[in-house]
């Protein structure tokens, strides 16, 4: 295969502003139909005093069209796999379609992560302003995922939402 040659040209840097670049504009406050973007990635959090071990998690993109300008947007959220998070992934589990207990590993496996690409969500979005650590006080805003909804709850997700555990970890979750 034949190498492409680099190109050739001057590049004047010298008026490039970082701080004005274009401002990224978030989907305004409200409910809206996302599709999961990519096949969600799994990984292990870093050890921390909460969690000495990690968590495990799903970092999930999510794209959807904002309403008032037509453009497409994409939202980050993560899916978050303590007792204390498993609300959300029930929520993201039921907004996705699925219903009944699952098993936890499941989860995880890449058959079960690339189906969920190109499915719908519901999700309420929040506004979240952060401050960038850019020269002065700059700040950008982003959305947040407040919650996953589904205009149809199945009833056998009526059931308790607390985690069962055996041999030491979360082996079902049952919703």
């Amino acid at each position: 295969m034949a190498e492409a040659a680099l190109p050739v040209f001057d590049l004047d840097l010298e008026n490039v502003d970082e701080l004005n670049k274009p401002a990224f504009t978030p989907f305004p406050q409200g409910n809206y139909t996302l599709k999961i973007a990519e096949k969600p990635k799994a990984q292990l959090s870093k050890p921390s005093e909460k969690n000495p071990e990690g968590c495990w998690m799903l970092n999930l993109v999510l794209v959807g069209d904002d309403p008032e300008t037509g453009t497409s947007k994409k939202v980050w959220d993560n899916l978050v796999f303590t007792p204390k998070s498993l609300f959300k992934v029930r929520q993201f589990l039921l907004s996705a379609g699925f219903e009944g207990n699952m098993n936890a590993s499941a989860l995880f496996e890449d058959e079960f992560l690339e189906g969920l690409v190109d499915r719908e969500v519901q999700a309420d979005l929040k506004v979240k302003a952060n401050e960038w650590p850019l020269g002065s006080k700059t700040y950008i805003q982003k959305n947040v995922v407040d919650t996953y909804t589904s205009t149809e709850v199945p009833s056998k997700l009526n059931a308790s939402t607390e985690a069962t555990t055996s041999g030491g970890g979360l082996d079902d979750i049952p919703f």
